[in-house]
């Protein structure tokens, strides 16, 4: 089926220079270029590649580049595809321990939300540095909205939310509710969900690799930036999640800093056709969305390594919070 690619501002369609923040990172990818050569095995959280904010291209170079160091610890694997026919691209950490479920990052939904999508390659080399220190697997997608993300870099675009059909895929997943949202939001919203549930690229095809991963899910968390908190489903507000996520909630909130907080719904306001919630009900795993803090969209490139830190420290805590019994109080 063909699908048309239309980047959409109101009724318009955009094409126009890149932003200063775009113009910023390509100066800082000139003074650090040659990082790949420079790589050290054990130290590749304090490698140049995360002085700056990267496009796609420059991600998957880098998380390749680390997979050819320890290919027994990281591979990698298409698990989607985008509406332009990009892959969708997980990467896999293999755990020292074997016979243990596996965590599930994924981020970039959003193409605006860069710091989602570097945190992620942060927690793979996080990963890589501390081998056995989360005894999980752990695969991690960094960009699911692959065409939103390259029009960040390419355009004026530097707050695309959605993908290339304008679309918001984090309203796209399936929920029992979806067409109380759907029949009245506007193509011309930022939270467009899209003509049905799945109708986008990117979420079908997930969906279709994630039914096959789904017994061997522990957990599932997805990235976002900028409210500080780490939610729980239901988003929807129609369900209540069980009280060890709610806990593990909390405690991955607390881990991550004093600028975190746990909640089940962003400022009271129910959301349908959330990822968290599709997780929860047909993946039948813990689910958390992670709010990165923050006061806009654009980060500065300085703060890549602290968020990356921080979501490091919410796995490190979610992987331990599986391993102990839930509380009953």
């Amino acid at each position: 089926m063909f699908l048309p690619v239309l980047w959409v501002v109101g009724h318009a369609i955009v094409c126009a220079a890149p932003s200063e923040d775009v113009a910023a990172n390509e100066a800082c990818h000139a003074r650090t270029a040659g990082y790949l050569s420079r790589l050290v095995s054990g130290q590749l959280r304090a490698s140049a590649y995360f002085d700056c904010f990267r496009p796609w291209p420059h991600m998957q170079a880098f998380l390749d580049a680390l997979s050819h160091m320890h290919p027994s610890a990281l591979t990698s694997v298409p698990v989607g595809s985008t509406t332009t026919g990009l892959p969708i691209v997980a990467y896999h950490v293999h755990a020292a321990t074997a016979g243990k479920k596996a965590l599930y990052v994924q981020a970039t939904q959003h193409a605006r939300e860069w710091i989602a999508g570097s945190s992620a390659v942060y927690l793979v080399a996080a990963l890589l540095d501390a081998p056995g220190a989360v005894p999980f697997d752990v695969i991690v997608v960094p960009v699911v909205n692959v065409d939103g993300y390259e029009a960040t870099w390419t355009t004026s675009r530097r707050y695309q939310r959605k993908n290339a059909r304008a679309v918001d895929l984090n309203r796209n997943w399936p929920n029992p509710h979806w067409d109380s949202q759907g029949n009245s939001t506007p193509v011309t919203s930022d939270a467009f969900p899209g003509s049905s549930a799945l109708s986008e690229t990117e979420t079908s095809s997930l969906h279709t690799w994630l039914q096959v991963q789904a017994p061997g899910l522990a957990a599932v968390v997805d990235l976002h930036s900028y409210a500080g908190q780490v939610l729980f489903p239901c988003a929807d507000g129609h369900d209540k999640a069980p009280l060890q996520t709610q806990q593990l909630a909390m405690a991955m909130a607390q881990a991550m800093g004093a600028d975190y907080g746990s909640e089940q719904m962003l400022r009271g306001l129910p959301l349908v056709g959330t990822f968290r919630d599709y997780a929860h009900r047909q993946l039948q795993t813990l689910s958390f969305t992670v709010e990165l803090a923050g006061d806009d969209f654009v980060v500065p490139a300085a703060r890549i390594r602290s968020h990356g830190e921080e979501i490091v420290r919410a796995t490190f805590r979610l992987a331990q919070g599986l391993l102990t019994p839930p509380s009953s109080t």
